[in-house]
């Protein structure tokens, strides 16, 4: 169908060569993750789509807590278990969110259930220290959790985020969460006060120009990092969230935010003010051709939708 000029900024599928084949590879990456590390359901409310994934790395390990994306309407748990194999083998738990999607729930009952999430997550496993993540609309959502949450969050990596609603009230992704000009001021990330958390704000490369402003804003006003990922576009970002948490370290005391020049962002100098420092796939993964494991890519495409 025909898109408006906003619509295609906020269409992340416009950068890649077919939606369906990236699904497709976080189906097919999840599902071998998933042989290896199969997870345990964590509920955490009463409706079947309030639930977590989750497998233990040891008893009290770090832990990290991945919100999928798909505009709110798509996705799921089930499709973000790539990072686990990673993390499990640095020593990591890891967990994804499972939230009620739209229309079959607004986005503020969205939000709501994955504060409760990872609240429940955390206080089950009782690790040692909490990173957060999240993608697209996933870093919309786990942004507000690091505001909103009654547990500490050491660590927050938000991969292509949406964080600004308004633009989203106008286009086609709205007619699921029915959205207004008040609704969208109410559910956008606050840009005060920042998280106090560690906070990395990263995109890909191959991103429209709209999702890298989003990332920008937000990271300029909570004083944090932005990284652009070299050669990664909104989706396949995804495949290096584990290898990033991993390259940053243990996370900093709460509170004590990311330094840009720390030589463990790996990143270099920005040619400009306020430009995203640049970071190379293959200073995450040193003895990988490309810097990331591969993944299958299917002979034939699944049904696509709105993601984000």
């Amino acid at each position: 169908m025909d898109r408006t000029p906003r619509e295609v900024e906020y269409s992340p599928s416009s950068c890649v060569e077919s939606i369906d084949a990236e699904l497709e590879r976080y189906r097919l990456a999840s599902d071998a993750a998933a042989a290896r590390h199969p997870p345990r359901e964590l509920r955490h409310g009463p409706t079947p789509p309030e639930r977590l994934l989750v497998v233990e790395a040891a008893l009290g390990a770090p832990l990290h807590v991945f919100v999928h994306g798909g505009y709110w309407q798509a996705l799921g748990a089930a499709d973000s278990w790539m990072p686990a194999t990673e993390s499990v083998a640095s020593g990591t738990s890891f967990a994804a969110v499972d939230y009620t999607l739209a229309p079959a729930a607004p986005i503020g009952t969205i939000v709501e259930q994955c504060v409760r999430a990872v609240e429940v997550v955390v206080a089950e496993l009782r690790p040692s220290v909490v990173t957060l993540s999240g993608s697209s609309a996933g870093a919309h959502l786990a942004a507000l959790v690091a505001q909103r949450a009654l547990v500490r969050i050491d660590r927050l990596l938000l991969l292509s985020g949406v964080f600004r609603l308004a633009p989203l009230v106008r286009t086609y992704v709205n007619d699921a969460l029915g959205l207004d000009d008040a609704s969208a001021a109410a559910w956008s990330v606050p840009l005060s006060p920042r998280p106090d958390a560690q906070v990395v704000v990263l995109h890909g490369e191959h991103e429209t120009a709209s999702f890298k402003a989003q990332s920008a804003r937000l990271a300029a006003a909570w004083g944090v990092p932005t990284v652009e990922v070299c050669g990664r576009n909104h989706f396949d970002l995804v495949f290096d969230l584990a290898a990033i948490d991993r390259r940053l370290g243990r996370p900093q005391p709460a509170g004590e935010p990311v330094d840009p020049d720390d030589p463990a962002v790996e990143v270099a100098v920005a040619e400009r003010p306020g430009a995203p420092r640049r970071l190379m796939p293959a200073a995450l993964r040193p003895d990988e051709p490309d810097g990331r494991p591969g993944s299958g890519v299917p002979d034939e495409p699944v049904a696509g939708g709105p993601h984000g």
